[in-house]
């Protein structure tokens, strides 16, 4: 406007390089994923509350014990799913996201049944079954049964399952990186 004024946010933070999901040492990468991804992230920025899903990503990684990381990918998933449901207009009666054209004015929603539709929305379908049953034995006792490879095993199968999801839910097309390969692999939308 002439007037040399304006305003400039900067933000800052560390750049944690274990399993990336691009390759943050290239500068040309970075740019491109920003380009491909800026404007799908600001237009769901709000309603999917991605401040939060960010957060509970980087908090999952920084934990030592698996049962925490677990846990916070748990949230994660709950906090994903009730994004979801309230931005498809899902009604939530009495605690529970109710099904609109049920034959029964009680019938809800299950966790499974509300994480397949939010990833068929973007076009994903994953047998979700192995990592419900561990989230409900984590929840409902606080330990599971199960020996830590398989427990850390099933942590990187959803770590996978949300990269590519948020990734879709952005709107980008291109490679990425898998979450469970250490990067060693690359997968493309």
């Amino acid at each position: 406007d002439g007037q040399h004024s304006g305003s400039m946010k900067w933000v800052g933070g560390i750049a944690y390089y274990f399993r990336p999901t691009i390759n943050i040492r290239s500068g040309k990468t970075v740019k491109e994923f920003i380009e491909k991804t800026y404007n799908g992230y600001a237009k769901i920025e709000n309603t999917r509350k991605l401040n939060v899903v960010f957060d509970y990503l980087v908090l999952a990684e920084l934990q030592d014990f698996i049962e925490f990381k677990l846990i916070s990918i748990f949230v994660l998933l709950e906090n994903l799913k009730d994004t979801f449901a309230k931005s498809e207009g899902i009604p939530f009666i009495k605690g529970s996201f109710r099904k609109i054209n049920s034959k029964s004015k009680k019938a809800k929603y299950t966790f499974e049944e509300l994480l397949n539709l939010m990833f068929a929305k973007v076009s994903m379908t994953k047998n979700l079954k192995p990592i419900i049953q561990l989230r409900n034995e984590i929840i409902h006792s606080g330990l599971s049964q199960l020996p830590y490879d398989q427990q850390s095993k099933i942590y990187e199968e959803i770590f996978d399952i949300l990269q590519e999801y948020l990734l879709r839910c952005m709107g980008y097309k291109g490679n990425f990186l898998v979450y469970s390969t250490r990067g060693d692999h690359q997968a493309t939308i």
